[in-house]
Formats: structure tokens, sequence, C-alpha cells
């Protein structure tokens, strides 16, 4: 768990993404990507666990991710090194990996809800973003916020540096959760096809560059989850799923996640394709629980 090629969630997008989009029937990514959590109120939040397995190296853990609801005016703590003060309202988004091995890693994006201009829909803009790893080679903590068409960031290792990558003034998402940023896509495109290309600006211990990414839709297939129903089987859904590749300095590297088709059903309210499991190189993650508290 070591490696680059670790997650998605963890090491390929590590910082933001700035995105160029082609779809079948949407001009621009911010057409695309629609906001999910609209049902969300104050303080409500949607809560994810996974089990995770590395057959590399044996290697088992949890990752567990959480996404809040802000209105605006409120301060919103991302982390020790940065929060947002008299905040828009928007999505506080967390996540947290421990792995048996000693692997860590704890990120935390905050998205503003922002319009479209002259559509009738909203996506999520970020604000300002937190990434710590423990436990491997290269360890590292970064920092940073969304400033007009940059990125500005601390990055501590043994030694503290602190940088700007460009990342343009729109179409820009945070790499730490890009993969429930794609939730939001049009279920028009999820069901015929969808891709997306976007650069990478990458802050990690050892590279601060930009990568070019290509996110597809690649067709469907049921995924066994470790959620349990009332008969205590474990769930299987329906799923989209949708292929991530990196062109440049891991070329040939990909992820694949896979989306629910249908909304999820939770105590009276409707869940919009929940992430199901995660797949890269040798690394699996596996829904196993879910809560939306609102």
């Amino acid at each position: 768990m070591k490696k680059l090629a670790l997650s998605l969630i963890l090491i390929l997008f590590v910082c933001v993404i700035a995105f160029g989009a082609t779809a079948c029937n949407r001009a621009s990514t911010e057409g695309q990507l629609e906001n999910v959590f609209f049902n969300m109120q104050d303080g409500a939040t949607e809560s994810y666990e996974y089990d995770v397995t590395n057959s590399n190296n044996g290697a088992t853990g949890t990752y567990k991710t959480t996404i809040k609801y802000y209105t605006a005016g409120q301060t919103v703590v991302l982390s020790e090194y940065n929060q947002v003060t008299e905040c828009g309202k928007g999505y506080l988004f967390t996540s947290e990996l421990t792995m048996s091995d000693g692997y860590s890693s704890k990120s935390a994006c905050y998205f503003l809800v922002a319009a479209v201009s002259g559509a009738q829909s909203t996506f999520l803009k970020p604000v300002a973003s937190y990434k710590k790893v423990t436990g491997s080679s290269n360890d590292f903590t970064q920092y940073g916020t969304y400033n007009g068409k940059n990125y500005d960031y601390t990055l501590i290792t043994s030694e503290t540096k602190e940088g700007s990558l460009q990342v343009g003034a729109s179409k820009v998402y945070d790499n730490n959760e890009f993969h429930n940023s794609v939730r939001g896509v049009n279920d028009s495109i999820f069901s015929s096809s969808f891709s997306l290309s976007f650069n990478v600006p990458v802050v990690t211990a050892d590279e601060q560059a930009s990568a070019s990414i290509t996110a597809k839709s690649i067709g469907t297939a049921k995924i066994v989850t470790n959620v349990l129903d009332e008969n205590s089987e474990k769930t299987i859904y329906d799923c989209y799923t949708v292929e991530i590749s990196r062109s440049t300095k891991v070329a040939g590297t990909t992820q694949k996640i896979w989306y629910t088709q249908s909304n999820v059903k939770y105590s009276g309210f409707e869940i919009r394709h929940m992430i199901t499991q995660i797949e890269e190189g040798t690394v699996l993650y596996k829904l196993k629980s879910f809560e939306l508290k609102l």
C-alpha cells in the first residue's frame, strides 16, 4: 500500500483536477456534473465504510468517507493546518484509510455549491484541500486553497515548501474527492457513455507536477458488496463501470469505480450513484456500510 499505484482516492489524484470535457450531450464539465447531495440540510451527513484488501502484500484495512453540508457563513475546519471562514454553502468531504501494514491517509476538501451559467443545474467547486500520508516511504502533509486560476499549497515533508500550480479559473475539482464528484454525472450520460479529460497538478513528497487523466464509462456490472441485507446476505447492485487512466508519469495505470445505476433508498430518501467498489491494481475497496443522517 506504499506505492504510487495505491488507489484513486489516495495517490494518483493527490491535489486538484482541472477539467476539459466531452460527452454525448453536454458541452462542459459543469453541464455533466450535478449536485447529487441536494436533499441534505445543515449538518446532514452521508457516511460510507469500505473493506480494503491488498492482494500484493496481504494487508487489509478500512476506508471511511463522510460528506457534510454547511450553510453559508460558518467556519469549516479541514485540519489542524487550514480552515474556511465565512464559507459559502457547500459540502465538506473527509476521508480516512487505515491499513494493517501501518499505512494511513487522511484527506479533506470543502466544495461550494455553484450555479452553471444559463443552465438549470448546480455543481461543486473546490475551495480548500488537505491531505496527510503516514506509514509510507515518502510521508507528507499538503494543504492549500484554490485562488483564481491557481492552487496555492504548502507541502510538509522533512522540510516545508510552498508553491502554486495553475489549474484554470473554472472546470476544477479536487482530486482527493474526484471519485465522489463523478457521482453527479447526468443519468442520460451514465446510461449511454461519457468521457472526461482533465489535468491534475500532483502534490506529493516526490512529485509536484501536472498529469493528464481520463475518466470514461466502459459498461455495466453486477457488484457484490459486503453490505448485508435483512437476511444477512450480501447486497448486489447493478452498477455503471468507470475507468480512470493517467497518461504521463505512470502511463498505463488504471483504476475502476462502480456506481449504482438506480438510486439507493435509505430512510425515505435516495442516494444517487453510490460508489460500491473501487479497484486499482492489487488494491480493492468494497462497500461495507453506509448511512444518511438528515
